[in-house]
C-alpha cells in the first residue's frame, strides 16, 4: 500500500521548523538532514495506475491558483503566529550619570556603537537579513504617556505668557532620576522629588519651526533667562500655581534673546498688516546679502533703530541739509516674504563728517513680497512724492564703527 501526506497546515509547519533549527545552528548540510511523518495519517492508496491519481485528486483542491496562493501564504507566515517582529542588541556608550537619565527619560535617543538585529521564527532566533535597519543610527525612547498637560511660563502680570501643549510621560524607575517627564516639540520638563528641571528641545541653528513655535519658544527662554520667570502646569484644567525658576539659565545665544523674541513678534504683527496668517516652516535664520536681510524688520518698524544708512554724496543734492528717500526691500523668515517700502529721513553731518546720514524711519507699506521689486520701489516713490530712491542693490552692510555703538 502507499500514502500520501499532504505538506499544508501541520505537516508543512513541521518542516519549516526544522529548517528553522538548521539555520539557527548554522548547518548547512539540508540534504543530509531526515524528518519522519506518521504514515497512518495520510491518505492510502493502492499502488496502481488508478489508486494514485485517485488519490492526489482527493487531497487536492481543483482551484489550483487558490490552493497556490494559500500555500505561498503559508510559507510566509507559518512560525510567525505571535508576529513577525524584528529585536535588537544594541552597544551604547553612556558618558556618565546626566547622559544616563537623559535617555530613560527620552530626552536623547539611543545611539548604539553597535547593533545586531534578530527575528523569531517558531520562537527560534536568528540573525536578521533585511534592509528595515539600513541606515538607522538611533532609536527613541518611547515613554508611557498618562494624560495631556500644559506648560505655561510668565514674567509678571503684564507680559503675554509662553503656553506649550505637552503629554505626561513616566519614565523609567531609577533611582535619583525624574518621576515625570511632561514633554512638548520644544520643550521638556522633568519632575524629581522636591525640584524640577526645564530645558529647550534641538538647535536654534538647524531645527525648523513655523512662526507660531518660534513665538512662545523665544518668549519662554527669554523670560527665564531674566531669571524672574514663573512655570505653571495645567492638568486636564487644573492649575498648579506658579512655581519660581532658579536664577539665570545656561545656553548659547543669551544676550541675544531680547533682540530675537522682538523681532519674531514684530515679524508676525508685519504679516498681519500684509494679510497674511500661512506660516509655513523653514530654517529660523536670517538671509544675510542680496535683497534679503532680517535687520530690516529691525528699523523698518520703528522710528528708532540701530540701522544707520550714510552717504558720501547724493546725485542732484547741491545745498539741501535734509532729505527725504525711499528704501525698499523684501524679507523672508519663518516661509513667508514681505515687502517693506520705508520713509529714511536723511540730514547733512557738517563739513566734519561730509556725508548725509539717517535720523529717522517711517514704514510707508507692509504687502506679501513682490515679484518685481524695482518696479514697486518706484511705484511707492512716486506715491510718496519722494525724489531719492535708495536702491537695496547699492547698499553695502558695514558693522558700526564702536564709538558710534
Amino acid at each position: 500500500m502507499g500514502y500520501v501526506i499532504h505538506l499544508l497546515g501541520k505537516e508543512l509547519a513541521k518542516i519549516l521548523h526544522r529548517l528553522r533549527i538548521a539555520e539557527a545552528e548554522g548547518r548547512t548540510d539540508i540534504n543530509h538532514i531526515f524528518m519522519s511523518f506518521d504514515y497512518r495519517k495520510g491518505r492510502r492508496f493502492n499502488p496502481t495506475a488508478e489508486g494514485l491519481p485517485d488519490a492526489l485528486a482527493e487531497i487536492c483542491p481543483t482551484d489550483v491558483d487558490g490552493y497556490f496562493e494559500a500555500k505561498r501564504h503559508q510559507l510566509a507566515t507559518l512560525g510567525y503566529e505571535q508576529g513577525h517582529e524584528v529585536e535588537g542588541e544594541a552597544l551604547i556608550w553612556i558618558e556618565d550619570q546626566d547622559d544616563f537619565l537623559k535617555i530613560i527619560s527620552g530626552q536623547v535617543p539611543l545611539r548604539p556603537v553597535q547593533l545586531q538585529a534578530y527575528e523569531r521564527r517558531f520562537g527560534i532566533r536568528v540573525p536578521y537579513r533585511g534592509s528595515l535597519l539600513e541606515g538607522v543610527e538611533e532609536f527613541p525612547i518611547n515613554l508611557p504617556t498618562i494624560w495631556p498637560c500644559a506648560i505655561i511660563v510668565r514674567s509678571g502680570p503684564l507680559l503675554p505668557a509662553a503656553m506649550f501643549d505637552c503629554e505626561t510621560a513616566i519614565p523609567f524607575p531609577i533611582q535619583g532620576g525624574p518621576m515625570l517627564a511632561i514633554r512638548n516639540a520644544t520643550l521638556i520638563l522633568l519632575f524629581y522629588e522636591g525640584s524640577f528641571h526645564l530645558e529647550s528641545v534641538g538647535n536654534f541653528k538647524a531645527d525648523h519651526h513655523d512662526l507660531a513655535t518660534w513665538i512662545p519658544l523665544l518668549r519662554a527662554v527669554t523670560y527665564l533667562a531674566s531669571g524672574k520667570a514663573t512655570v505653571e502646569l495645567d492638568f486636564r484644567g487644573v492649575r498648579i500655581p506658579g512655581i519660581p525658576t532658579p536664577e539665570g539659565l545656561n545656553g548659547p545665544y543669551l544676550d541675544d534673546l531680547p533682540r530675537l523674541l522682538e523681532f519674531v513678534e514684530r515679524f508676525r504683527q508685519a504679516l498681519d498688516i500684509a494679510g497674511i496668517a500661512n506660516f509655513g516652516a523653514i530654517l529660523a535664520r536670517r538671509h544675510l546679502g542680496g535683497r534679503r536681510d532680517a535687520d530690516v524688520a529691525r528699523y523698518d518698524v520703528q522710528s528708532l533703530s540701530a540701522a544707520r544708512f550714510e552717504f558720501d554724496a547724493i546725485g542732484g543734492v547741491t545745498d539741501e541739509v535734509r532729505l527725504e528717500a525711499i528704501y525698499f526691500n523684501t524679507i523672508e523668515f519663518a516661509g513667508c516674504g514681505i515687502t517693506l517700502p520705508t520713509k529714511v529721513i536723511l540730514e547733512w553731518e557738517g563739513e566734519q563728517a561730509s556725508a548725509f546720514a539717517s535720523t529717522g524711519f517711517e514704514l510707508l507699506d507692509v504687502r506679501p513680497a513682490v515679484i518685481d521689486l524695482d518696479d514697486y520701489g518706484a511705484e511707492m516713490a512716486t506715491t510718496s512724492g519722494i525724489n531719492v530712491v535708495i536702491d537695496p542693490e547699492n547698499v553695502t552692510m558695514v558693522s558700526r564703527p564702536a564709538e558710534r555703538e
